[in-house]
């Protein structure tokens, strides 16, 4: 473990390490237990440069807490056949509190860089962001995307990337943020699925073949539309970086992007196949709408009532290709809604739609004061009991309206459905 005991003092710290040489070596490697509340990135985290520019990105701690550090270890694999690097600045250069450089090297054969630096001898810092270091890079020739990955442990299991204070890594590897450099101008490939079954319009014109690769100016508007070009064979949505059922449309040129046009035979229908969470109930009725996407316009001739099995999955088929927002509501739930929800024609659908929170009385979308109210005139009547029952306010279904209802509504009080 010689690369991390390298900077420590002699004094102090050789009675630790011997008392800590047996805690096995993990990603988020602790020479204590303490609070993982950092993360490190790279600064932007997405870079766009043409062939052969110059750039630069830092390498930064994120530190919302405040921990006191006072030594940073940096390694980050890069794709060495797309970028290279030129330097790396440290310390005050660029108004770094981790002034002292212990390493910062870098191979362009093997697309590695190793920077490990300290705050002056017996100071930290307490910074929310401070910078470590700023690697200035060159792209080359080739259009691609080239990646500036962090890498936890070196060959011999300890820690290569590490956010250190006090002898302690607080680096939280779910805050790690890696690096992404597009060399060259974004490129679109437009492919059509099942093969030969319609075209797609790019700028207005079909391409002699697909799939069908441009490159593109940045931030450019490309019209694309899908084209019926194949008797009996009609276009269901967009996949990839599009989606919908609205065969005109554009996508902005702002990364590469990759876009398929799905076709499928006339009259060919869909499949959805829905789950929800159910509050303890064996089984219930739901009503499934289906709506333009981001609108309130609902296709009335889909809208579906079915019952769920004690699991609470349905199946609904011979719905209308396309994109949705889907909502499901039980009988006395509130509802749910899912968003951008793709039906393919001839294919079934998965959809989770998540708990259907149990408490509305009077359908209206909310668990509150009017539903306590019908619960309690008819409290503590059962199903076939003479009289007082509301089949409305047993929301558990065990054929009373009782405490165990009140419990029910009580817990998801004052809530309302996503159709609010």
């Amino acid at each position: 473990m010689a690369k991390l005991w390298k900077f420590l003092s002699v004094s102090i710290v050789a009675a630790v390490c011997l008392g800590l040489m047996l805690v096995p070596a993990v990603p988020n490697v602790a020479l204590a237990q303490p609070a993982l509340n950092c993360g490190i990135e790279v600064v932007p985290s997405t870079t766009k440069v043409g062939f052969t520019e110059n750039f630069s990105v830092n390498v930064s701690i994120t530190n919302p807490t405040g921990e006191e550090l006072d030594m940073e270890m940096v390694h980050i694999n890069f794709t060495k056949d797309l970028i290279e690097v030129i330097s790396i600045d440290v310390g005050s250069a660029v108004g770094s509190p981790f002034t002292i450089p212990y390493d910062k090297t870098f191979s362009n054969t093997d697309g590695t860089l190793d920077v490990d630096c300290s705050t002056p001898s017996g100071t930290n810092t307490t910074a929310s962001n401070p910078i470590v270091c700023t690697i200035n890079m060159q792209s080359k020739s080739t259009n691609g995307v080239a990646t500036l990955d962090f890498i936890a442990l070196d060959s011999w299991g300890d820690p290569d990337t590490a956010v250190i204070g006090k002898v302690v890594d607080y680096l939280n590897w779910t805050m790690v943020v890696n690096g992404a450099v597009k060399v060259g101008p974004p490129v679109l490939t437009v492919y059509v699925a099942p093969a030969d079954k319609g075209d797609v319009k790019i700028n207005g014109a079909i391409p002699s073949g697909y799939p069908n690769t441009t490159t593109r100016s940045w931030n450019e508007s490309v019209a694309l539309e899908a084209v019926n070009s194949v008797p009996n064979w009609t276009f269901t949505e967009w996949s990839g970086d599009l989606t919908g059922g609205d065969n005109t449309t554009n996508i902005t040129m702002d990364w590469d992007k990759n876009v398929t046009a799905h076709f499928a035979p006339e009259g060919t229908t869909a499949t959805l196949e829905g789950h929800v969470g159910l509050q303890g109930l064996p089984a219930t009725n739901v009503t499934v709408r289906f709506f333009a996407p981001n609108t309130t316009t609902e296709n009335v001739t889909m809208k579906t009532h079915t019952i769920t099995d004690s699991s609470g999955n349905f199946t609904i088929g011979n719905l209308t290709p396309g994109s949705y927002d889907v909502a499901v509501k039980g009988s006395t739930s509130l509802s749910n809604l899912e968003s951008g929800v793709n039906l393919t024609g001839g294919n079934t659908t998965p959809c989770d739609f998540g708990v259907l929170l149990e408490g509305d009385a009077n359908d209206d979308d909310w668990a509150d004061f009017d539903d306590r109210i019908l619960l309690y005139q008819c409290w503590n009547a059962q199903q076939g009991g003479g009289g007082g029952y509301e089949s409305c306010c047993d929301f558990n279904r065990d054929g009373w309206d009782d405490f165990d209802d009140r419990i029910l509504l009580y817990g998801n009080w004052n809530q309302h459905g996503d159709l609010v």
